[in-house]
């Protein structure tokens, strides 16, 4: 399987920060034979820019991590992978 996590790392609360649990569950999921990629999300993206970087790592599955601040946008992109057929999860440490 492959994994495309997606870290929103922008914004008052979160800028320019390391996600441990995105590093630690990619670790995990590579030990177990998984391949896994990662959609860093630093600024304000369009839905064009978004799209693209989803669609270029090819995944089965897209994995969302972020704090509550972000809820909004990542409910959008949540539409916007949907959109491509690509199921999604969330999860974060709130």
């Amino acid at each position: 399987m492959n994994v495309t996590f997606i870290y929103t790392d922008y914004g008052q609360f979160n800028q320019n920060n390391f996600n441990r649990g995105v590093a630690m569950l990619s670790a995990c999921l590579k030990k177990e034979g998984h391949r896994t990629s990662l959609v860093h999300i630093s600024k304000r993206t369009s839905r064009k820019d978004f799209v693209r970087a989803v669609e270029d790592s090819r995944p089965d599955l897209a994995a969302f991590s972020f704090i509550s601040n972000m809820f909004s946008q990542v409910k959008e992109f949540s539409i916007w992978v949907k959109e491509i057929g690509v199921p999604a999860i969330h999860g974060g440490m709130e």
